[in-house]
């Protein structure tokens, strides 16, 4: 039996989906799973920037049991930020040798509509307040970080990886911390990798 569980016991009081994403409450996130079918969640996947990955259309594809590495994550973030619009990510945007020549441009890909356009933006403003009073709140109240910007949070199991992604109008950021070995936990601190993505579709690892 699947039983979704978060830090905090259950109120038995109703909560929106603005709370429920800025405090990452995995009970209303599954709910949401099961209402609107987890073939469905994994197709709108495919459409915002997860192709590569295997998706498995069950119901804890919610709380990310199908692993999905940073670079899809960041471009399926990038889709939000683009306003509802994917773009494939260029690793290599133009090559030229010692002396300036260009030997090969590889112009951004044409971006198709994965997304509504009201529904990429109610998105972002509901991640503003991840970074403003929820999870990712750190990245004000830590870093002083006081620009326009909206993010989403995420823990493995046990807490043995954490990632978390920001997102401006002009850049989508992705860090990834873990380690190779499970018993080892993010509180040790060990092992960081990080993937950046401009929002036009262009790729940096």
């Amino acid at each position: 039996m699947w039983r979704p569980t978060d830090p905090e016991p259950p109120t038995g009081r109703p909560m929106t989906l603005r709370n429920a994403l800025a405090f990452s409450r995995n009970r209303v996130t599954a709910q949401l799973m099961q209402r609107e079918g987890p073939a469905k969640v994994a197709a709108l996947a495919r459409e915002m920037g997860v192709r590569e990955s295997p998706l498995d259309a069950v119901p804890s594809l919610a709380l990310g049991t199908s692993p999905v590495p940073l670079k899809e994550m960041v471009s399926a973030y990038c889709t939000i930020a683009n306003r509802g619009a994917y773009v494939e990510p260029r690793m290599v945007t133009r090559i030229e040798d010692r002396n300036g020549n260009v030997l090969g441009e590889f112009p951004a890909a044409r971006p198709t509509q994965a997304l509504p356009l009201a529904a990429a933006l109610k998105l972002v403003d509901v991640m503003r307040d991840v970074v403003n009073r929820g999870t990712g709140s750190d990245i004000r109240t830590r870093f002083g970080i006081h620009a326009d910007v909206a993010g989403k949070t995420g823990t493995t199991q046990d807490n043995t990886d954490s990632w978390f992604i920001l997102i401006h109008p002009q850049l989508v950021a992705g860090a990834w911390v873990d380690f190779d070995d499970a018993r080892v936990t993010l509180a040790q601190r060990l092992g960081r990798r990080r993937a950046w993505c401009i929002a036009d579709g262009g790729c940096l690892l």
